[in-house]
């Protein structure tokens, strides 16, 4: 690893762990919410919009899945939910990170990062269906969740992907690019590199200890 790329990612790495927090708080937070039609669909634009805001500052393969593992790990340790929640967490900056490769230099283009949403939601939502029914009835802790799935079999992989998933993807051709743009305006905040340590270190402080407080 050469010595600009072991930089760029020291520099980014306080972004990409407040990214994966505040998507993870997020998460937590709306699953306290009262069950409502197409419930995936807010936590999956927030999701998305933190994703891309992330991806600007380290535009390389994995740093969306890893973003997406942190809001994971923080979902699962600071609220308790159903299992398959938290493995669509981890589905969606995979999907993300697939997208955002494939699209390479691409991305840089509004065009494109409109058209980047819609894939990573249609993707994402596709792997959670297709792995919930077929996959994870053999896995003890998602045995349960996938249950349901397996009793509705493709129609239900069909209509979660083409109603929820198309909500999403509409959603996403604003929600991506406002994560680009607002990606694009933390370079500008001058803030000395101990002070911006500092007040990274703070704010993950913050929302964990909050997570542990707050989120049953």
């Amino acid at each position: 690893m050469n010595r600009s790329l072991k930089t760029n990612i020291r520099d980014a790495l306080p972004i990409i762990l407040i990214c994966g927090t505040v998507w993870g708080c997020v998460e937590a937070g709306l699953g306290l919410l009262p069950k409502y039609p197409f419930s995936s669909v807010p936590p999956t634009l927030i999701s998305l919009m933190v994703l891309a805001l992330a991806r600007t500052y380290l535009p390389k393969p994995g740093s969306s899945t890893a973003t997406g593992a942190i809001a994971m790990l923080y979902r699962a340790m600071t609220a308790h939910g159903w299992p398959c929640h938290i493995w669509a967490v981890l589905l969606i900056g995979v999907s993300f990170d697939v997208v955002a490769t494939l699209l390479a230099k691409k991305n840089e283009r509004l065009a494109w990062r409109i058209v980047s949403g819609p894939a990573t939601a249609y993707l994402a939502y596709a792997l959670f269906g297709f792995t919930m029914t077929y996959i994870m009835l053999y896995i003890p802790p998602m045995k349960h969740c996938a249950h349901w799935w397996v009793i509705g079999g493709l129609p239900k992989i069909l209509n979660y992907i083409g109603k929820s998933g198309s909500l999403a993807a509409v959603g996403s051709t604003v929600f991506v690019p406002l994560g680009y743009w607002l990606g694009s305006l933390v370079p500008s905040i001058k803030l000395r590199q101990r002070w911006a340590m500092m007040g990274a270190g703070f704010i993950l402080a913050a929302l964990w200890i909050l997570g542990f407080v707050i989120f049953p």
